[in-house]
């Protein structure tokens, strides 16, 4: 079976930025979840509760969707810029590409020259 619910801790998430009473909820709704083996569905513009509750997010953007996958995927790996926006800066530099082979970019930033595997690197 399939729960669905649509910003299930926002009031208190608007009092106090997911407060330790919303944080407990979420833990007892994550074991309650496991305990019936039902899937979840929490819809939320919050992302701490998101990441907190999911084995997979899916971030949208404008009704069309961005990333699906597991938080820590989301976090550190994320497709599009949207997504690095939306998960915070630290997923985003101003770069030139100086070099492409068949398996690596290299990327000059101001903190250096980077080099990256071609599947991790994302389009603007």
């Amino acid at each position: 079976g399939v729960l669905t619910s649509t910003k299930p801790f926002s009031s208190w998430a608007a009092r106090s930025s997911c407060s330790t009473t919303c944080r407990s909820s979420v833990r007892r709704s994550k074991r309650l979840q496991e305990f019936l083996g039902l899937s979840f569905i929490y819809v939320t513009h919050n992302q701490s509760e998101a990441f907190a509750m999911a084995n997979r997010v899916v971030v949208m953007n404008q009704g069309r969707v961005e990333q699906i996958g597991s938080p820590l995927d989301t976090y550190t790996c994320p497709k599009t810029h949207f997504v690095a926006e939306f998960v915070g800066n630290n997923n985003l530099f101003d770069g030139e590409i100086i070099e492409i082979d068949s398996q690596i970019i290299t990327v000059r930033c101001l903190e250096g020259s980077i080099d990256s595997a071609q599947d991790v690197m994302m389009e603007k």
